[in-house]
C-alpha cells in the first residue's frame, strides 16, 4: 500500500498561485477606491468646517467674509486666511486635504504643512455677504489648482492660498481647482454646503471680471455648468 506524499504538486502550487493574482487584481483596485472614497469624505469634512468657519468669521467681523491677506504691523508684515480661520476649525489639519500630492505638518500651520485648499479670488478683499447674491451656487473654497508649503501665519508660496485668479489680478493666468479625488475636485460653497464635482463639470475659470452691480463677474464665470 503506498501512501500519497505529503504536500503540493507544483501544478497545484501554480494553481493556487494563479488564484491569489486573479483576486489581487481584482479586490486591490476596490480596496484603493474605497480608501479614496473615505479620503474623498474626509476632505469633504475639512472643506464644511472651513466654510462654516467662514460664516463664523463674518458674524464676528461686521458680515464681511474672511480677507484673503491680511498687513499687520509687526513681523512678518501680513498673515492669510488659514490663520485668521484656524481659531474657528477644530484642528488645523482641516487645511490640508488627504489627497493632496504632498503633505506634512506637525500638529499646527508650520512650514512643512502644505496647504490643500485655496480661497475664491472674487472674496479677496473681504466683501459684504450681503453682496454675494447666490450663496449656493459661488464657490468659496475647494481643493486647491495650486500647492505649496505655509508657514506658521499661514502664507503660502506663490498664490497656493488661492483658488482661481481672474484677469483682473493675474493676467490671463487663472488657477482651477485640482482634481484629487477620482477626477473630480471637492467644492465648499458661500452656503457652507460642500459637494464633489466631475472635472469635466468646472466652470471656466480663465474669464474677465465684469461691471455688474454687485461686483462679480458673470455667472458663467464662476456658477458650475
Amino acid at each position: 500500500m503506498h501512501r500519497r506524499a505529503l504536500g503540493f504538486t507544483l501544478i497545484e502550487l501554480l494553481v493556487v498561485i494563479a488564484i491569489i493574482a486573479i483576486l489581487a487584481a481584482i479586490l486591490f483596485p476596490v480596496f484603493a477606491r474605497a480608501r479614496e472614497n473615505a479620503r474623498k469624505a474626509n476632505c469633504q469634512s475639512n472643506l464644511k468646517q472651513i466654510a462654516m468657519a467662514c460664516i463664523q468669521y463674518a458674524q464676528d467681523y461686521d458680515e464681511r467674509v474672511v480677507r484673503a491677506t491680511v498687513t499687520i504691523p509687526t513681523s512678518p508684515g501680513y498673515v492669510t486666511w488659514p490663520y485668521l480661520l484656524s481659531p474657528y476649525v477644530k484642528s488645523t489639519k482641516a487645511f490640508t486635504c488627504p489627497s493632496a500630492p504632498s503633505h506634512a505638518w506637525n500638529g499646527y500651520i508650520s512650514v512643512t504643512q502644505t496647504l490643500g485648499y485655496g480661497y475664491n479670488n472674487l472674496l479677496r478683499d473681504s466683501i459684504p455677504l450681503a453682496q454675494i447674491t447666490y450663496p449656493a451656487q459661488l464657490t468659496a473654497f475647494a481643493d486647491a489648482g495650486r500647492l505649496g508649503p505655509v508657514d506658521s501665519q499661514g502664507r503660502g508660496t506663490g498664490n497656493s492660498y488661492y483658488l482661481m485668479d481672474w484677469d483682473q489680478y493675474q493676467g490671463d493666468n487663472a488657477v482651477p481647482p485640482y482634481p484629487n479625488h477620482s477626477e473630480g475636485a471637492n467644492f465648499a460653497f458661500c452656503d457652507g454646503h460642500v459637494k464633489w464635482i466631475h472635472n469635466s463639470k468646472y466652470a471656466d475659470w480663465s474669464g474677465t471680471n465684469t461691471d455688474t452691480p454687485d461686483g462679480m463677474p458673470d455667472p458663467a464665470l464662476w456658477k458650475l455648468q
